[in-house]
């Protein structure tokens, strides 16, 4: 429970563009799940839920600040001197903290186990094998999303260990590629190249400040809880980099995630004993996750949506994530998708 509401609060963190104007822009976030895993499986396993409902992200933005809302929980972002404000309307409560600070609350909230300093040595010497590497590439398609053309790259983002680090037999590279991709995610993205943000008033209000505070979303916190692990911490650092730099605006996404090293384990596991679903397909995704813009506006916003309400109570940091209410899952195997909102977005403490 606590892991998704660190994700939700990460989403609204870290996936929002960085502003410094007027403006709004909603997304609508979907995640399903593939065939990976059969949904006989996950309904065992979960009590009948085999879906997640979508969430809707708006982003608000005036001068120095922001105001990002998912799934019923609200963050502030003064974009000026970094201080973040997460606010809970169902109890009415908010917390205050710096940027900065984000990760060192998470870590602060990750089970023992999984803190660096008691990784067993036996991981920590895989680990340190460990890189991720990012690859690119146009594929000529074009579309139309809110009015603005858009052109299709698919990007692929793995994480890979040399073959040798792992002294299991079955589990070898080859001469093209020696190492072995343990997780990798396939995004098909959609984005507006920088002749046409400039050419829409809205896009180009949104870029021109979008490299004015990109420091701030920085991973170098997150990062120094990888120095132990040079390789993996240099390779994320240059894919941040890459992905920075980069002057498209993304309107449309479909990532889906596998597990190549599936494929080499299977005859592995077999050969322990271990029973397989006979439907399992290493091969599959796991799931797809779709985001889309919905809307954009540079219309005025009234700055007092970036204020906490009146009668909300200060409380830490800490005690404000362990009463954050995560959202509750479908029962069912398909939720239908609601129609884009085009109405002004208005703040309620509801």
């Amino acid at each position: 429970m606590r892991q998704k509401k660190w994700s939700i609060l990460c989403l609204l963190l870290l996936a929002a563009p960085i502003l410094r104007a007027d403006a709004t822009i909603r997304y609508q976030l979907e995640f399903k799940l593939g065939p990976l895993i059969p949904p006989s499986t996950i309904a065992k396993a979960s009590g009948g839920v085999t879906s997640i409902p979508p969430i809707t992200t708006t982003l608000q933005i005036k001068g120095d600040k922001e105001l990002s809302s998912a799934a019923k929980q609200s963050v502030i972002i003064d974009l000026k001197t970094q201080q973040v404000t997460m606010i809970d309307p169902a109890d009415k409560q908010y917390a205050t903290f710096l940027f900065s600070d984000l990760f060192n609350q998470m870590t602060a909230q990750m089970p023992a186990t999984a803190k660096p300093a008691n990784i067993p040595p036996q991981v920590r010497m895989l680990m340190q094998s460990m890189k991720a590497d990012l690859t690119s590439e146009k594929t000529g398609r074009k579309d139309v999303i809110l009015g603005i053309p858009v052109e299709e790259s698919i990007w692929t983002v793995s994480l890979e260990m040399p073959a040798n680090a792992l002294p299991i037999p079955g589990f070898q590279g080859n001469g093209a590629n020696p190492n072995i991709v343990l997780v990798k995610m396939v995004a098909h993205v959609w984005s507006a190249g920088p002749d046409v943000v400039k050419g829409n008033a809205a896009l180009s209000e949104v870029m021109s400040k979008r490299n004015a505070s990109v420091s701030m979303y920085s991973p170098d916190s997150f990062l120094k809880t990888l120095g132990d692990y040079p390789a993996l911490q240099s390779s994320i650092s240059a894919m941040f980099a890459r992905f920075t730099a980069s002057q498209k605006m993304t309107m449309k996404m479909d990532a889906q995630l596998y597990f190549p090293v599936l494929v080499q384990a299977m005859p592995l596991l077999q050969s322990m004993g271990q029973k397989l679903p006979p439907d399992f397909d290493p091969t599959a995704s796991l799931g797809t996750m779709h985001i889309e813009m919905t809307d954009i506006s540079a219309a005025p916003i009234d700055a007092s949506l970036f204020q906490v309400p009146k009668g909300y109570t200060a409380i830490p940091m800490q005690d404000l994530m362990k009463n954050v209410k995560a959202p509750v899952p479908a029962a069912t195997a398909a939720t239908p998708k609601a129609p884009a909102s085009k109405a002004p977005i208005v703040w309620t403490n509801q």
